[in-house]
């Protein structure tokens, strides 16, 4: 009864034991008497279910070992019964407790419970056994169940996980299943060619369990793929399960093809543990994430792997006898992969026209501040800048600018824009140019020395202070340009841009025209910055006293009034 407990843990952080109570130690806890005590902790539902299960699978397995008598045949078809059933019962109730996933549970309970039925209808209802649709299996009828059910629930548990799934998404799952049914009959024609000419019931007997279980382990697979490939607990158990039933249906397969099928041997061991580790797997943890280390990444490689091998299928098709289905499904496979390969296509174009769009300013058609500042890392990181490869930034603000949107709107200092943005590019067309904002343009010059940017600025200053007609009116603006380069005055893009910045505005200040960067314009005294930080705290903090300073009139010597001071004593500066 206690064999289970060796389980890992699982929903309750308790160990999982197949008995009604497990037994801890409180190190601590002390009796009035002073003696240690030890209490119960009654096992939860989870606890329980699991319980049950690994003990019904424990059955089975000890069922296959007895020796062959009526009773180990008994034996051996209850234990099927039960553990199937218990499996069935378990994830159903999973699915009445578990309100996000319901759906998916209850798929895969009622796929379960047509599972555990068939061997309920074939042991203990013979009076069914042919009355199933076309004369079929009435047991096998029931036990097939678990497949289409299997595949819904596993598919809603992939969409309940990777959240609102995309065509995309759709498209790959696809292509994974259809190409893993068709090498599924591919494989099992090849193993049984007797099958081609056999008759439609006796190839469903055969195919119907080994096609059936490999394409619900890829299915699984397929869940994974439209989840990015991260496998938790919960899938880790469902693909183990899947795993080993799809060895016993492909072994079932080859035992029924040749007439040497019976119960009691090892594959009752392998079948049934779908139902047991789907049943692990409802009441485990879902949605824990493995480490990074341990992520699959088979959302690309799945579908890439199932169109090659459709494709294998439908040439081996064409020298070997092959089952019409099985080149449905390949076929079906390359279609869905040729969608999906123009869809990637489509999203290609749309991403590079959105990057584009990200990239560009929207008035003028020219560079934006993203696509400026990518430029001048990428020149930067490719090839660092030195004396003997200079890279030049070059800040120009419109000067009057404002007056014309003031006087004549905003539609005219667009317009005004355009005009300047044209004759910019057209002047300065070895350059990246880039409009920044407002009045703000940049031209970035790679392998420009100092003589040619200060050349290149006048030629701009020259081009762009010219007259242009906007609303039937003459303009003429003039251009502040501001220079930076590098590596001399800094060697990444934010240093570069600051430092063109300070020598734009000292150059429309003073009314230069343009300047070149030189650290006596830079202002900037993170000292006072500093300072004007330490006075907020100390205005917080209520630092600042109130001092009082007399006024006195000369003529009398007599106080005539006060002076309202405020003085901060400074921790470094002292007084002030």
């Amino acid at each position: 009864m206690y064999l289970a407990s060796a389980i890992p843990r699982l929903r309750t952080g308790t160990l999982p034991v197949a008995g009604w109570a497990v037994w801890r130690s409180q190190a601590g806890r002390r009796g009035a008497d002073g003696r240690a005590m030890r209490r119960v902790s009654r096992p939860t539902g989870p606890t329980i279910a699991v319980g049950w299960v690994l003990t019904g699978w424990l059955l089975v397995m000890a069922a296959t070992a007895l020796p062959d008598s009526a009773m180990a045949v008994d034996l051996q078809h209850l234990a099927l019964a039960a553990v199937t059933s218990v499996a069935a019962v378990v994830t159903l109730l999973t699915a009445r407790n578990d309100l996000q996933s319901r759906l998916a549970w209850l798929l895969l309970g009622l796929g379960l419970a047509g599972y555990a039925g068939g061997f309920v209808i074939q042991f203990w209802i013979t009076a069914g056994e042919h009355a199933g649709p076309g004369g079929l299996n009435l047991s096998d009828c029931s036990s097939l169940l678990l497949y289409p059910f299997g595949y819904a629930g596993l598919l809603v548990l992939s969409r309940r996980r990777a959240g609102r799934t995309g065509r995309g998404s759709v498209l790959e799952g696809g292509i994974v299943f259809s190409g893993a049914a068709a090498v599924a009959v591919a494989t099992v024609s090849a193993a049984y060619p007797a099958l081609l000419h056999s008759s439609l019931v006796d190839v469903v007997y055969v195919l119907a369990y080994a096609v059936g279980g490999f394409t619900l382990l890829v299915v699984t697979l397929t869940g994974l793929s439209l989840t990015g490939g991260q496998a938790d607990r919960m899938w880790l158990l469902l693909l183990a399960g899947f795993g080993l039933m799809t060895v016993g249906d492909a072994l079932y397969g080859l035992a029924a093809a040749s007439g040497s099928f019976r119960y009691g041997t090892y594959l009752d061991v392998l079948y049934t543990a779908g139902p047991v580790f789907v049943a692990l797997a409802a009441v485990s943890l879902p949605g824990t994430r493995t480490a990074a280390g341990h992520h699959w990444h088979a959302s690309s490689t799945l579908p890439a792997l199932a169109t090659l091998v459709a494709l294998a299928v439908l040439v081996g098709g064409t020298y070997n006898d092959m089952p019409v289905l099985g080149v449905w499904f390949a076929a079906v496979c390359v279609l869905l992969a040729v969608l999906r390969t123009r869809q990637l296509f489509a999203q290609g174009r749309a991403l590079e026209r959105s990057r584009a769009q990200a990239m560009t300013d929207e008035l003028t058609g020219l560079a934006n501040r993203r696509a400026l500042l990518e430029a001048l890392e990428a020149s930067a990181g490719a090839v660092p800048p030195s004396v003997e490869n200079p890279l030049e930034l070059l800040l120009l603000d419109l000067d009057g600018f404002k007056e014309v949107n003031d006087s004549l709107g905003h539609g005219a200092g667009d317009d005004l824009l355009i005009l300047i943005a044209g004759q910019l590019r057209a002047t300065a067309s070895r350059c990246l140019v880039a409009r920044l904002g407002g009045d703000e343009f940049a031209a970035l010059l790679p392998g420009a020395d100092t003589p040619c940017a200060e050349a290149m600025a006048y030629r701009i200053r020259s081009t762009l202070e010219m007259p242009y007609v906007v609303d039937g009116e003459s303009l003429i603006l003039g251009v502040s340009v501001g220079i930076a380069l590098a590596p001399e005055h800094g060697t990444d893009a934010a240093t570069l841009f600051q430092h063109a910045d300070v020598a734009m505005y000292v150059a429309k200040r003073g009314s230069l025209g343009q300047a070149l960067y030189a650290p006596a314009y830079d202002r900037r005294d993170p000292a006072r910055i500093a300072l004007v930080a330490d006075l907020r705290h100390a205005i917080q903090e209520g630092a600042l006293t109130l001092h009082y300073q007399p006024k006195v009139a000369i003529p009398t010597g007599r106080i005539c009034g006060v002076e309202a001071l405020i003085r901060w004593s400074h921790p470094s500066y002292g007084m002030l």
